[in-house]
């Protein structure tokens, strides 16, 4: 090849990305604003505690502030009995009862939230629990998936009745794990009424103080949590669910859940 001709060729590379990238602007598209709707957690359970519950409202998708608090709001919990609770404002969204408080299985629960002329509210009922008997351990070596480490095994009757759902939830050293699958429940589909012996999806070490947590849940709260698990594990790839609020028991356009729940707790030190 001709110098001339070389000298050419990056004459004309030059030239072209000189035009690209005079050509270059930055856009910045204007994002709508969503609505602002409510957001209700709150879960009542059959251990003496205050009634409690936490409302906030939405956020824009890409917010990064926190939750605003809806602290002006007047609560009250309604049980079938006629019994009414009255739950006050405390801080960061929460309202809560003065006296201590404790669920009633097999009772339905209605919570009412009044707030700008607007009237919220949800059902749920207490359901049946799960009594765990005892909790075991052994150690694993590591292989290509787990680490090396100590698995729990836990043991219990599941209720007779049929149609239970149960949440499970471990601490280890007085700090929440955070569950490998978002959420670990399941349904009696196949074992209602059985002895259950379920080894539990987490690893503890030595000398680790580990509490392990159930919840017997209604239904509608299980596939709640389902679709919000689906929804927190999406990577933004092809074969992901759209975005979408999980389904909710709240009516208004409300968003989130309330519930009961029958709590069972046992705990030992890996040793």
């Amino acid at each position: 090849m001709k110098k001339t001709t070389i000298v050419n060729l990056l004459f004309a590379i030059l030239l072209i990305s000189i035009l690209f990238s005079s050509c270059e602007k930055v856009i910045d598209i204007p994002l709508q604003q969503s609505d602002l709707k409510i957001v209700v957690e709150g879960t009542i359970i059959d251990k003496l505690q205050p009634f409690s519950i936490r409302i906030t409202f939405t956020q824009d998708f890409f917010s990064k502030e926190k939750a605003p608090a809806v602290s002006d709001a007047t609560v009250y919990i309604i049980d079938n009995t006629g019994k009414t609770d009255t739950l006050f404002y405390t801080t960061n969204g929460v309202y809560k009862t003065h006296n201590n408080r404790i669920a009633v299985i097999g009772r339905t629960y209605n919570l009412l939230i009044l707030r700008g002329g607007n009237t919220y509210s949800a059902q749920t009922e207490m359901q049946p629990k799960f009594k765990m008997d005892s909790l075991n351990y052994y150690y694993t070596k590591a292989n290509a998936f787990i680490p090396a480490g100590f698995k729990i095994i836990m043991s219990g009757q599941e209720p007779p009745e049929p149609g239970n759902f149960l949440r499970i939830i471990a601490l280890k050293n007085d700090s929440l794990v955070v569950d490998p699958f978002k959420y670990i429940v399941y349904d009696d589909v196949f074992v209602n009424g059985s002895y259950i012996v379920s080894e539990l999806p987490y690893n503890f070490n030595y000398n680790d103080s580990v509490q392990i947590v159930t919840l017997g849940i209604t239904k509608g709260y299980n596939n709640y949590l389902v679709a919000l698990s689906t929804q927190q594990s999406n990577s933004g790839g092809p074969f992901d669910s759209p975005p979408a609020n999980p389904p909710t028991n709240l009516s208004k356009g409300a968003i989130g859940y309330f519930t009961a729940a029958s709590v069972d707790t046992l705990a030992l030190r890996i040793q």
